[in-house]
């Protein structure tokens, strides 16, 4: 205070009254006093530096109240701004998203002045928004549909549309529905057994006659769209085995209807035509995924299923036991099982001679069904030689893949009737010839060479000059080749001694040396020559439609030529002559049990399954008529044409490595992660019900609105999105109900037969021959004369079930049960018939000796034979009189 009182007089009196309403005087007193307290401090605190800081501070002030009235203007220039956009916004959901931007910065009361007019409802909204959204955060207006596809409606008519009769599931895979998000549903592959029109005409008549309103014939049209599925097509040339397995399934149907009718209660017989449906649709579309080399199910493993257990040459030992059991292949055989027992628990109430037809019926069922689950097994197996090969294949290696072509009848592009009439095919052979890529991650390169015959026959002489031909080319065209493996359907002019032991004998002249020869399960041949014979159809019918005709070999290799050709094919004219066919007698034991050969120095190995069991030796033959020089008859005409053709390129098929558990692990992962992003993100409460589109900023609100349940539903599905919804469901109920068919009868199932007894059991069983009675011959004529009288042609199939029911004139049944007849041994019998009759009566005596002839030489014709397993192979709706003209043709040779 000393030092105050020294340099600094007391004030006069303090300031009271506001210092611009003083006078000039008393304002500049206190600005002095003012001047002189600051200074004294600045002395005190920094001595003779009062000027320096002072300055420093006056800076200092000066600056920070530059910038705050700078941010000042400039946050208010853009609350005017956003402000502004509030208003000129032109709905409400925008004024909340742009109000969203300073909802949390003021108070609502300053928000009101800043915005008159402006309720408390709204500022909570943008406020909400901020909180769940973002603040400013633009969303697009959820799209809200017209509900004119009522679900009530969509439910009643997907239930009607996947009822078994119209609709039937598949066993394994899956087809994609795309709703109108673009989103994807999996749903199970469904097949449609009814056209959509018919299904339509039937839904109307059900709603008409139960009363239930129903959609318009257009909007039930768009949802059959949408619910895709596949569609059921007829099909000619299915190979008889599977084709009778489908009829056993439909024969064990009928007995199943039958059996209702005589005292198994309504829901015995929907739970086993239940099971055959399963039946059927795993053996068409589920068995041939289960099979595998190494699996411990009997019905799994082809090693152990192919291993012959009375022949070690052709048997091969698994290193795995087979103690697994796998419900749906057991519930093959158990089914017959089932509807046998409950065929004998009814029988008290059936007359004999319907126990006699039902006992027939089902044991034909029975042994069909059993071929065609060992048919796919073979078939699948057999198709391994194929891959294997191309993927174990060398650069300096190739595999040929030969098939006959359909005879091509002559085509013309403005054609009278004259010559539509009377035509005659010519004949084209097929060789697909699949080499490896020069560049290894391309795809294989195919190429395919083409022999028009315009003299030859369809023989193992023809194949033989072909294979010569084809070899010639190959080693200029490409030089690099050293090997090839051969592969080829069962017909007899491939599976034959003949052409396998002109192979053997000459392998070491040809140029490009054959390693394998491997025969795919008969009737299951189709490969890359029968899709390429499509596209060099396609080719020609173009090229007659631009005005040309094809009426000669020359004009079919022309049209294949024509503007380039097909893509990596190429075609040459050939003849072959028959008289200069060397005869000879050499033969392969039981050729048409094996299917697989090997070509080696020693001879030829022979397995009746690819790789499995060392297989047998056949040795090598030295037969003149099977040389080079005896066979090679061929005269090319026109050759291949010449220059770099462009390849085709056909895929390797990939391997499967079993990464499932690996994909579970990291899905699991990829779960846990979202369920732990979404509970750190979701700063809100939802609505647990999910048609609400409710959501809360704090939970108390929530459970307020679950309490008073004023939900708020807004339409955001299509009608069709909601259709394709539904329809997904239900076919997953589908898949569900089948699986607990095979549960509740799994304790039904037959338990699985020791190994031994089972080893090879998908081995193709020997046929016993059997004579016909005198009486069904007899029986059969007079039905042949009566249809040569009337003009008609017989029907195999009724005239078989005439011969279970035809009777005497005392009532009894005419035929027994051992002489009933099967339609494909009628058919054979009426074409042996029909035969005899155009050839007109024949000489007793030369008749009985051509009976010793052929009684002599029964067992030891492999050419009967063959032509015998070719008959019992070929196509239900093949010509008759052609394929018994063919026997005949053989025969005499």
């Amino acid at each position: 205070m000393k030092l105050l009182s020294e340099k600094f007089e007391p004030l006069q009196s303090q300031l009271t009254r506001p210092f611009e309403s003083l006078g000039k005087s008393m304002k500049s007193y206190y600005l002095k006093k003012a001047d002189e307290c600051v200074h004294m401090v600045l002395g005190i605190i920094a001595p003779d530096q009062e000027s320096v800081i002072l300055s420093a501070l006056q800076s200092k002030t000066m600056k920070a109240e530059t910038d705050i009235t700078t941010l000042t203007a400039e946050t208010d220039m853009t609350t005017k701004s956003i402000i502004s956009a509030y208003h000129n916004a032109a709905d409400g959901r925008t004024q909340t998203q742009i109000l969203s931007l300073i909802a949390n910065d003021h108070t609502k009361t300053k928000l009101q002045e800043l915005i008159p007019g402006i309720s408390t409802f709204k500022i909570d909204n943008a406020r909400k928004h901020a909180l769940v959204q973002g603040p400013g955060l633009i969303l697009s207006q959820p799209k809200v549909y017209r509900i004119k596809l009522t679900k009530p409606k969509l439910n009643h008519f997907i239930e009607f549309i996947l009822n078994p009769t119209y609709s039937s599931i598949v066993g394994f895979g899956q087809t994609t529905l795309r709703l109108s998000s673009n989103a994807k549903i999996e749903v199970p592959k469904i097949i449609r057994n009814v056209i959509s029109s018919r299904i339509i005409n039937t839904y109307t008549a059900y709603c008409l006659e139960n009363d239930f309103p129903c959609f318009s014939r257009a909007s039930l049209y768009r949802i059959l769209k949408v619910c895709y599925a596949s569609k059921q097509k007829a099909l000619q040339g299915l190979d008889n085995i599977t084709a009778s397995g489908l009829n056993a399934v439909d024969i064990l149907h009928k007995i199943v209807s039958k059996l209702e009718a005589y005292g198994i209660t309504q829901g015995e017989s929907k739970n086993l035509n239940d099971i055959l449906h399963l039946v059927n649709q795993f053996l068409k579309f589920e068995y041939k995924m289960h099979l595998c080399k190494l699996d411990g199910c009997v019905d799994h493993c082809t090693v152990f299923g192919l291993s012959d257990p009375l022949e070690p040459k052709f048997s091969s030992a698994c290193s795995h036991t087979h103690e697994i059991t796998c419900d749906k292949c057991s519930m093959v055989e158990s089914s017959i099982h089932i509807i046998r027992e409950k065929m004998h628990s009814v029988f008290v109430h059936v007359p004999d001679s319907i126990q006699e037809e039902l006992t027939h019926d089902i044991d034909v069922a029975e042994k069909d069904l059993l071929d065609w689950k060992k048919h796919i097994m073979r078939t699948l197996h057999q198709d391994k030689a194929k891959t294997e090969v191309l993927q174990s294949m060398n650069s300096d290696q190739g595999l040929i893949i030969m098939d006959w072509a359909m005879k091509y009848l002559p085509f013309q592009f403005r054609e009278t009737q004259s010559d539509f009439f009377g035509k005659r095919g010519m004949s084209w052979h097929v060789s697909c010839l699949v080499t490896k890529s020069s560049n290894e991650d391309e795809d294989l390169d195919l190429q395919s060479y083409i022999h028009i015959f315009e003299n030859g026959s369809q023989g193992w002489f023809s194949v033989a000059n072909i294979l010569l031909h084809l070899f010639d080319h190959l080693s200029v065209s490409k030089p690099e080749l050293k090997e090839v493996f051969l592969k080829s359907d069962n017909a007899a002019c491939y599976h034959c001694s003949n052409l396998l032991g002109f192979l053997q004998q000459n392998n070491s002249m040809f140029p490009i040396q054959v390693k394998q020869y491997n025969f795919s399960e008969p009737q299951s041949g189709k490969d890359l020559c029968d899709s390429k014979t499509g596209s060099c159809r396609l080719h020609m019918l173009k090229h007659t439609n631009e005005g040309n005709n094809i009426l000669s070999p020359q004009d079919m290799k022309m049209a294949l030529e024509s503007h380039g050709g097909v893509k990596g094919t190429q075609a040459s004219v050939v003849t072959v002559p028959n008289e200069t066919e060397a005869k000879t007698r050499y033969k392969i034991p039981q050729i048409t049990t094996l299917n697989n050969f090997t070509f080696t120095e020693e001879g030829i190995v022979a397995r009746k399954a690819y790789s499995i069991g060392e297989g047998q030796i056949i040795g090598n033959t030295n037969d003149i008529n099977l040389s080079i020089e005896k066979v090679r008859k061929m005269q090319v005409l026109q050759p291949f044409c010449e220059g770099a053709q462009l390849k085709g390129k056909v895929s390797l098929p990939k391997r499967t490595q079993d990464t499932t558990a690996l994909e579970q692990d990291q899905q699991e992962a990829i779960d846990s992660s979202m369920e732990t992003n979404c509970e750190e993100n979701c700063a809100y409460f939802s609505c647990p019900d999910r048609s609400c589109n409710k959501t809360f900023a704090k939970s108390c609100n929530l459970e307020r609105h679950i309490q008073v349940g004023t939900h708020t539903y807004e339409n955001t599905m299509p009608g069709m999105d909601m259709a394709i919804t539904i329809y997904a469901e239900k076919t997953e109920t589908m898949k569900q109900y089948q699986n607990s068919i095979l549960v509740e009868n799994q304790q039904c199932y037959s338990s699985i037969d020791q190994e031994d007894d089972k080893k090879g059991w998908a081995l193709k069983s020997k046929r016993q021959a059997s004579r016909f009675s005198p009486k069904v011959k007899d029986y059969i004529k007079s039905v042949c004369v009566s249809c040569e009288k009337s003009g008609n042609r017989p029907d195999v199939y009724a005239l078989s079930e005439e011969l279970k029911k035809v009777t005497d004139e005392n009532g009894q049944k005419l035929f027994k049960q051992c002489e009933w007849l099967s339609p494909n041994q009628i058919r054979g019998c009426i074409a042996q018939f029909l035969t005899k009759m155009k050839k007109g009566p024949s000489e007793p005596k030369k008749s009985k000796v051509c009976a010793e002839e052929i009684s002599k030489t029964e067992v030891d014709d492999d050419a009967l034979l063959e032509v015998v397993e070719m008959l019992n192979e070929s196509e239900l709706g093949e010509n008759v009189c052609g394929l018994v003209s063919e026997v005949f043709s053989v025969i005499g040779t």
